[in-house]
């Protein structure tokens, strides 16, 4: 699954940067970071939803106990204790990514 999708990223960033830089030679930058971000997506989203389901269940029963909504659960209690493993899989996507030889 994660090699097909990084075959698939490829392709797409690869298609993305040339046709940035084929309708006009000034967004060669531009197009070169919306590349490395199109590549990006799907480690990030993988890492996310991996801290995302680190999260206890007890504690979104306790939330919903406590009269909370599924909304609420899910912004208040289960992404405030997600976001350090989110900003993590970011910082370390884009400091590997040189790395990667991309």
């Amino acid at each position: 699954m994660i090699f097909s999708t990084t075959i698939l990223n490829r392709v797409v960033a690869t298609s993305v940067v040339t046709t940035s830089v084929a309708l006009s030679p000034f967004f060669g930058a531009i197009a070169g970071g919306f590349a490395l971000a199109v590549i990006m997506l799907p480690v990030i989203i993988l890492t996310t939803e991996e801290s995302l389901k680190l999260i206890p269940i007890s504690q979104r029963l306790a939330s919903a106990a406590l009269g909370g909504t599924r909304f609420q659960t899910t912004l208040r209690i289960v992404v405030t204790a997600a976001i350090p493993g989110i900003f993590i899989s970011i910082r370390e996507t884009s400091s590997s990514l040189p790395m990667r030889g991309i």
